[in-house]
C-alpha cells in the first residue's frame, strides 16, 4: 500500500497576508474555505485550502486568539515544506521572483549539484523549493547503511549530510 503526500497543514497567524504569499507568490489557487466552529479545538475556525498539483493541497488553519509559540531551540529549517519545481532553469525563474518581492531567502548546495531555495512563508513557516528529480521508489540499502551508522553512534561528515547555507536576501 503506497503512500503520498495528500495535503500540508499550517497555521495561520495573519490570513491577509498568508493569502497573498500562497496566492501570489506561491500562484496557488484558493481551492476551498470553511469557517465555522471546531467540535476538536473548541472554537471558531477558518479553513483555507490551496491547490497543489496531483490533486494535493497547502491548508492553513486560524482561529482566534491563535498565537505563535516560542522559539523551541531547534533550527529555524528543521521543520519545513520543500516542493520541486523540475528544473535549473525554474529555479533560476524561483530565485528572479523571490528578487523581486524582496523576500529573503537561503540557497543550499545539498551535495547534489543542484540549488534548494529555503524562504518563509509570513507564518514564519519555511519553504524549499528544489529541482530535484522524484525519489527513487523502494528501500535503499546505502540509505539504511547510513542510518545504522548514526544508530551506531558513528560520525557522518561531509556530502549531502553537510549542506553550504549562502544567505541572499531580495533586492529593494
Amino acid at each position: 500500500m503506497g503512500l503520498r503526500i495528500d495535503h500540508v497543514a499550517l497555521p495561520c497567524y495573519d490570513v491577509a497576508a498568508t493569502h497573498a504569499f500562497a496566492a501570489s507568490l506561491l500562484e496557488l489557487p484558493l481551492t476551498a474555505s470553511w469557517s465555522g466552529y471546531s467540535d476538536t479545538w473548541r472554537r471558531d475556525t477558518l479553513m483555507l485550502v490551496y491547490a497543489l498539483p496531483h490533486a494535493r493541497a497547502l491548508v492553513y488553519f486560524n482561529y482566534r486568539g491563535l498565537a505563535r509559540r516560542r522559539d523551541d531551540g531547534l533550527p529555524h529549517d528543521i521543520r519545513h515544506a520543500g516542493f520541486t519545481c523540475g528544473s535549473r532553469g525554474a529555479i533560476a525563474r524561483w530565485k528572479r521572483k523571490l528578487d523581486d518581492t524582496g523576500l529573503a531567502y537561503v540557497v543550499e548546495d545539498h551535495g547534489d549539484g543542484e540549488e534548494h531555495l529555503y524562504f518563509d512563508d509570513p507564518n514564519g513557516h519555511v519553504f524549499e523549493i528544489g529541482a530535484r528529480p522524484e525519489f527513487p521508489g523502494g528501500a535503499s540499502r546505502a540509505a539504511l547503511a547510513t542510518m545504522k551508522r548514526w544508530l551506531a553512534r558513528a560520525t557522518i561528515v561531509g556530502g549531502a549530510s553537510a549542506p553550504t547555507r549562502v544567505a541572499k536576501s531580495g533586492r529593494g
